[in-house]
């Protein structure tokens, strides 16, 4: 299942994303995907333990975005108006420069 499938299939079935964030599911359905990523990653490069946080990471940016799709609240700051920079986001910021967090490039 690719990234398009997936999100057709969260916009049709709107308990989708909740059942997925909320339950550990184990299903061969779900789990092939899964195997079939780690994979993709292992042959990468990634080491395993890589590879599972790499998948773990992109896994919840992709439901975080369905999430925030769904409700409505992407491109919204939590703190400001439209346009204004979000001192939660500057915080974050700040504390990754300060904890040796840098920009590759």
């Amino acid at each position: 299942m690719g990234a398009r499938s997936f999100r057709r299939l969260a916009q049709r079935h709107r308990s989708f994303v909740g059942l997925l964030t909320s339950q550990q599911v184990h299903t061969e359905a779900l789990l092939r995907p899964a195997q079939a990523t780690l994979a993709l990653l292992c042959g990468a490069g990634f080491e395993p333990r890589e590879a599972d946080h790499a998948y773990q990471t992109l896994l919840g940016y992709i439901l975080g975005f369905l999430q925030q799709s769904e409700s409505g609240t992407i491109g919204v700051s939590c703190c400001a108006g439209p346009g204004a920079t979000c001192g939660c986001a500057a915080g974050m910021l700040e504390a990754a420069g300060r904890d040796g967090w840098r920009r590759n490039g």
